[in-house]
């Protein structure tokens, strides 16, 4: 079993609703939102969902049969 961890991805309209949410319940901007929620990773920006997708289908692939009981970490070096 490989587990496949997001940040989220704020190109995913459920993601982007979700930050637009926040952004109006705390008086900012999408923009300021988004790069305070960027700001919190290592790379400061959030994994778009193609990325995502390309890791969850090499994992699926032979490139990773040996890989087992795993948590894959797409995150862009969330803290969290």
């Amino acid at each position: 079993m490989i587990c496949l961890r997001s940040a989220g991805s704020p190109d995913t309209p459920d993601v982007r609703q979700t930050l637009e949410l926040h952004a109006r319940a705390t008086g900012v901007t999408y923009e300021e939102c988004l790069a305070a929620v960027s700001g919190t990773t290592l790379l400061k920006r959030l994994p778009r969902a193609a990325e995502v997708a390309s890791v969850a289908a090499m994992m699926a692939s032979d490139g990773a049969s040996a890989m087992t009981g795993t948590f894959v970490h797409v995150t862009c070096g969330s803290r969290e």
